[in-house]
């Protein structure tokens, strides 16, 4: 193997570069930052671990930069593609849900276009140089500014039994509890999984804060991810067996304030009322009752909501 590049980054065999993948955007200058490690132990797959698709979700960015730092790309087989953090206007502007300069959700707008708005242009961008040069895809996600979660996978059923098999492994060897299957139509493993690349996204930490057992989640998923695919001499790990979910949201329908009355992580029955929408005076104006019987796997902690925000999700048994 020889140099490898990606935007201004060129890696020899056996080392690390770090560069930009510019952003054509108009008027604007725009940078993915992108650390590429170039093995020398022997052919292997490359794999892409991205972060900061959303700017608040930090556990993740700080396991990509961790994994940069640790991996010794002497001792790696095949090659390694990060990005600490692919939202930097939503991560600088400490933005929530959206990207500030068009305020769209990046993890809806997939696979972009280049002549779109700036989320858009930027989803392109990633899907042409980050997914597109992979062969195994790997996004790190977490609660943003106001969510809450228990740690859990989700994975996008294709149709495809090898790719979804794939897939299905990844998130298992991660390593954390619950698994769940629910894709959102433009986000990141909708696109990836159609391109052909197995594909998980993983979900720990949340509401703006940096702590040490989130990240520790998701940097020690990487790395059995990574022995699993072959491209590091760390122990090979078992696969879990997580229970399959799927993934079912309520969303607000008001303007209101929202008082929950689950806690994330807890069990909740199909019926059983979760919470309740009320508007400036305190009177109530909706009453919310669970879909389905499962864990909350998300709860927002804001109390103002807004039409087509969530409020919160439940892990139902597929």
């Amino acid at each position: 193997m020889g140099i490898w590049a990606i935007g201004s980054a060129q890696a020899e065999p056996g080392t690390r570069a770090d560069g930009v993948i510019p952003v054509p955007l108009p008027g604007t200058k725009q940078e993915l930052p992108v650390i590429l490690l170039n093995g020398s132990a022997g052919e292997g797959p490359t794999v892409a671990v991205i972060a900061g698709i959303h700017g608040a979700e930090y556990a993740g960015i700080d396991t990509v930069l961790a994994l940069a730092r640790d991996i010794d790309p002497t001792r790696l087989r095949g090659r390694l593609i990060l990005v600490p953090c692919v939202n930097v206007p939503a991560f600088f502007g400490r933005g929530i849900y959206v990207n500030p300069l068009d305020g769209k959700n990046l993890n809806r707008v997939f696979p972009g276009s280049t002549a779109g708005t700036a989320s858009e242009v930027l989803a392109a961008t990633l899907v042409s140089h980050v997914i597109g040069a992979c062969d195994y895809f790997v996004d790190l996600h977490g609660g943003d500014m106001v969510e809450a979660l228990i740690p859990f996978m989700i994975y996008a059923r294709t149709g495809d039994s090898s790719l979804d098999a794939k897939s299905v492994e990844m998130a298992r060897v991660f390593g954390l509890d619950l698994l769940v299957e629910g894709a959102s139509k433009g986000n990141t493993l909708d696109v990836a999984t159609r391109m052909g690349k197995p594909s998980i996204l993983a979900e720990a930490g949340g509401q703006g804060i940096l702590d040490a057992e989130s990240a520790g989640l998701l940097y020690r998923g990487c790395r059995r991810v990574l022995a699993h695919l072959g491209l590091t001499d760390d122990p090979k790990p078992e696969a879990t067996q997580a229970p399959l979910r799927k993934f079912i949201w309520m969303r607000s329908e008001h303007r209101a304030l929202f008082y929950p009355l689950v806690a994330v992580g807890q069990e909740i029955e199909a019926g059983q009322k979760v919470g309740e929408m009320r508007d400036l005076f305190g009177n109530t104006v909706a009453e919310l009752v669970s879909p389905d019987t499962g864990p909350v796997l998300f709860l927002a902690t804001s109390l103002a909501s807004s039409p087509g925000e969530p409020l919160l999700a439940v892990g139902a048994m597929a």
